[in-house]
């Protein structure tokens, strides 16, 4: 093992990572490893890098998910390129589909226009920048299509070309892209009237029917109990960010994204605006997520200068990412061992479990909606799917109709 580069001239590959993107969570394990590999390969302590991952990262996360094991392993890969054969990574990000459509249509063209109004328009909504790059992909495929078939104005585009966007078979158009599309379409049909028309041309299709993987009580429950043993190795930080998502149905990014400012400590409550929508969400301080948040700053926060409250753990002062939520609830799950076999897990599972325990006490859809901060009544029909108990008292009873032996087991 050749480590000269790591131990005296590290900085070209960490500073080559940072032009590249990579984040600081990842720049700072790559210097970490990169320490600690010099100090074993002069103990004579390694035989090559894959032996280095084997005996001395992984089973120091062990209760870590497959996914961020291959991302040590990816960072391992990259320190073994840079020191023997001074080869420096690229994260290789694959380009946005808005920009891929955006870069063969015309700047000037009157679609580039729309697509860039239609994304200030959302900003100005404080719209997250992923729900912004999801409507104005949708919005900037089906242009680009219409520019590719010599539809290059608006007012050129019809009933039958709208159509046979949607019925092309070299891809697959649904419900979802035209959503989006008329969801961007709708937020600049002030400025271009002809949006209107357009508006009406799009075809009346009807969403897929999705059943979410409901949380059981008995997991609930399990979950819970692991989140406030206090002598397990959750952190204060982590035990308030599960608290919060368990008694609120936050999504991960609005978590990532609370600031003091949104709490108002004195009247027991947290306003935020969301990031997927741009609407105003105001929501009880239980007293269990009131002492949770509290321990974290009282016990474990620094006193950094930030305005947001969960921070990251790594590299510079900055709030916590989506992603790092995400993995902090796989890690958990694992830990207590509940869906282990390949089953959908997340945030989202909390957010699914608070809707349907609200309806199952008797909770009017309108006050649901506006907890989780739904733009729509009709975004709570796939949590009414899951809600039991309301769904046996609407079964019918088949003990009138005949039925040959062994059909049921009963």
């Amino acid at each position: 093992m050749n480590v000269t580069l790591l131990s005296t001239n590290l900085s070209p590959l960490l500073d080559h990572m940072k032009t590249e993107g990579y984040s600081a969570r990842k720049r700072h394990f790559v210097k970490k490893m990169a320490k600690e590999i010099v100090k074993l390969s002069h103990l004579l302590l390694l035989s090559s890098y894959d032996d280095y991952f084997e005996r001395f990262v992984k089973p120091k996360y062990p209760t870590r998910s497959e996914k961020n094991k291959a991302m040590h392993k990816h960072l391992v890969h990259i320190l073994e390129e840079y020191a023997e054969h001074g080869i420096l990574p690229n994260e290789n990000k694959r380009p946005s589909a808005f920009m891929a459509y955006c870069d063969r249509i015309p700047k000037d063209s009157e679609f580039t226009k729309v697509i860039n109004l239609s994304r200030n328009k959302f900003s100005e909504r404080n719209l997250d920048n992923n729900t912004i790059n999801v409507y104005t992909k949708g919005l900037g495929s089906f242009f680009y299509y219409q520019y590719r078939n010599g539809n290059t104005q608006l007012c050129k585009i019809t009933e039958k070309s709208t159509l046979a966007y949607f019925n092309d078979e070299e891809a697959h158009r649904g419900y979802s892209q035209m959503a989006h599309i008329r969801t961007c379409l709708l937020e600049v049909q002030c400025d271009y009237p002809i949006c209107k028309q357009i508006l009406v041309y799009l075809p009346k299709l009807n969403p897929r029917k999705k059943v979410y993987p409901y949380l059981r009580d008995s997991e609930f429950k399990l979950i819970l109990s692991y989140v406030m043993d206090t002598t397990n190795i959750m952190s204060y930080r982590d035990r308030a960010i599960m608290i919060l998502a368990m008694f609120t149905g936050l999504r991960g990014c609005d978590i990532a994204q609370l600031k003091f400012s949104d709490i108002d400590w004195k009247h027991g409550t947290i306003c935020i605006c969301q990031k997927k929508t741009g609407r105003e969400v105001s929501l009880p301080l239980r007293p269990i997520i009131g002492n949770a948040i509290w321990d974290y700053l009282q016990y474990e926060r620094q006193t950094f200068r930030s305005e947001y409250v969960f921070l990251s753990n790594f590299g510079k002062v900055k709030p916590i990412t989506h992603s790092a939520i995400q993995h902090l609830v796989e890690a958990l799950f694992e830990r207590v061992n509940l869906r282990q076999d390949g089953t959908r897990i997340g945030l989202h599972l909390f957010r699914h479990n608070l809707a349907t325990q609200l309806l199952a006490d008797g909770i009017s859809v309108p006050i649901i909606s506006d907890v989780l901060g739904h733009e729509s009544l009709e975004s709570l029909d796939t949590y009414i799917s899951a809600e039991h108990k309301h769904l046996k008292e609407c079964a019918l009873s088949i003990e009138g109709f005949p039925v040959r032996e062994g059909v049921l087991s009963v």
